[in-house]
């Protein structure tokens, strides 16, 4: 049986408040974001942000009283559940350009395959910190089954951004659990050929046209469909300059030219009301979370800590660069929110319960090693 210690002195201020101030320019620009020119009046995203602001500073202080060792434990009855939630989407999900990612819960929606990255993380921790011998080939079996499955189900939504989320994560918590180089990249290999199953048997239409629509979004084919969204993301960042044009005074954003401008494109508001200075700013912030949740997985004796804590700082960074990417046109366009800005409680709740758990780690002395 582990012995673990509580050391509030611990407790991660500088994590803590650094997302904090993004949280605060989340709502900042949410509510920028949600002007309506037609009436002149703002509509109530930021309003409802707080909200989940709210109960997500609510989770996560609420989380720190239960030991992370204590939610491993559990984790195979949550990772249960959460397929559960995920199969709940085929029956009562609601539909939304074209994906059932959603169910319906009072005036909200909740998106259960935001949740379903953060448990992952913990299962595959879990397994790979009970003494599993990841040097050899066949023990990343069963926690590739475990990140197959909810990527099969998330894919069938359609949500090919989420599903490939899981990858990374699944590479990063393996590699640093000891898994060989080669193992991975064989596994790499095998996935880079099935790609063309992929492309003929998975991805819709409209994914296709997203994908193409990236090499050349101007084309007469998708200027006006998928690469619309691409081109005036384009034309709002760059437009921002070095300082931007001013809080509240982006012409993309408040005209409506910009689509998806609370959510997916956040960051186009930011490089235009805040020029290229704003944008290195949130940035700054992104990745200081990420290196201060990295800084916990390197202090803590705890394998099982350790790799949560790798795990939660794969998501943040890959959704940033994919969410950025997308919005400056270097990636495609996957529906992606940048964490803790984007609007949507899906999103932050889940982002909030992982930086939890990180703080949690860092808090719990481990002096005797080994899960029970």
């Amino acid at each position: 049986m582990a012995q673990i210690s509580v050391k509030l002195s611990r407790f991660r201020w500088g994590l803590f408040l650094v997302t904090c101030a993004l949280l605060a320019v989340g709502v900042t620009f949410i509510h920028s974001a949600s002007y309506k020119i037609v009436t002149g009046t703002y509509s109530g995203y930021a309003a409802k942000q707080m909200v989940w602001v709210g109960l997500g500073l609510g989770l996560f202080f609420a989380l720190l009283f239960v030991s992370y060792r204590d939610i491993g434990r559990i984790s195979p009855l949550i990772y249960i559940a959460n397929l559960a939630g995920l199969a709940a989407v085929y029956v009562f999900g609601v539909s939304v350009h074209g994906s059932q990612r959603w169910i319906p819960v009072g005036t909200f929606r909740v998106q259960p395959s935001e949740f379903m990255k953060l448990v992952v993380i913990i299962v595959l921790a879990r397994y790979a910190a009970k003494g599993q011998k990841l040097s050899e080939f066949r023990s990343l079996i069963v926690p590739g089954i475990l990140c197959l499955i909810p990527m099969v189900m998330i894919a069938q939504q359609p949500d090919m951004g989420t599903t490939m989320i899981f990858i990374p994560v699944f590479f990063a918590i393996m590699y640093v659990g000891g898994a060989r180089v080669k193992h991975l990249l064989l596994l790499a290999a095998v996935g880079i050929a099935l790609t063309p199953v992929l492309w003929f048997g998975v991805l819709k239409d409209y994914q296709k046209g997203r994908l193409t629509a990236f090499v050349n979004p101007e084309s007469k084919e998708h200027r006006l469909s998928e690469g619309y969204q691409l081109i005036q993301s384009k034309v709002a960042i760059g437009s921002g300059g070095l300082t931007g044009k001013g809080y509240g005074m982006g012409t993309q954003n408040t005209h409506g030219v910009l689509p998806e401008r609370h959510t997916d494109f956040v960051f186009s508001v930011v490089g235009e009301e805040w020029g290229f200075a704003g944008c290195v700013f949130v940035l700054g912030l992104l990745f200081g979370i990420m290196l201060l949740c990295l800084d916990v997985a390197y202090s803590t004796a705890d394998p099982f800590g350790r790799l949560l804590a790798v795990g939660v700082a794969t998501v943040i960074f890959v959704q940033t660069v994919i969410n950025v990417g997308m919005a400056i046109g270097l990636m495609p366009v996957t529906g992606l929110t940048l964490p803790f800005v984007s609007y949507g409680g899906s999103s932050l709740l889940p982002s909030m319960a992982g930086l939890s758990l990180v703080v949690n780690v860092g808090m719990r002395e481990v002096k005797s090693l080994g899960l029970e």
